[in-house]
């Protein structure tokens, strides 16, 4: 055991940084690429609408324009031409708020809300061939890993590189 324990110290210790960002990358185009052909073939949808109808979903309520650009990494005028396409389809609304009628607040539809959890259950089913032999534990620990260095970004306001908005 400590044997196994000196080489993973090693292999971690002798990996180059060009080729860490080398794999980091690689992986990102593989899981969007695949994810883009997925949706595009089944619902019509990049991975942008995707992340846009998700932050909906986990925003009842509904979501400003300008905090959906922020989530996104995308300017607001990006987001209301995202949303343009969305309301056509019928799984996106727009409404004032109630508060102020200048204010506008993006939702779902009931169709919208029914059509998440499909594509949710759908592109699980279809990750399984991407991530077959890693444990659940190692995929969690994965996208902990994610998690932590994003928000060291934020606190480091690396935001240029990181993909949030300024």
């Amino acid at each position: 055991m400590v044997n196994l324990f000196k080489k993973i110290q090693n292999t971690v210790k002798n990996r180059k940084t060009y080729r860490a960002g080398l794999l980091q990358a690689k992986v990102y185009r593989v899981f969007k690429g695949y994810t883009q052909e997925k949706l595009m073939s089944s619902y019509n949808l990049s991975t942008i609408d995707w992340a846009l109808l998700g932050l909906l979903e986990d925003n009842e309520n509904g979501m400003r324009p300008s905090v959906l650009a922020e989530e996104l990494g995308v300017e607001a005028p990006f987001v209301t031409v995202l949303v343009a396409r969305l309301k056509e389809l019928g799984i996106v609304d727009v409404k004032s708020d109630t508060s102020d009628n200048r204010v506008k607040i993006f939702y779902l539809t009931a169709k919208g809300k029914k059509m998440v959890p499909q594509i949710e259950a759908y592109l699980r089913g279809e990750m399984k061939t991407l991530i077959k032999g890693i444990s659940y534990d190692e995929l969690i620990t994965y996208l902990s890993v994610l998690e932590k260095i994003s928000e060291n970004a934020k606190d480091m306001k690396i935001k240029k590189f990181a993909g949030f908005k300024e």
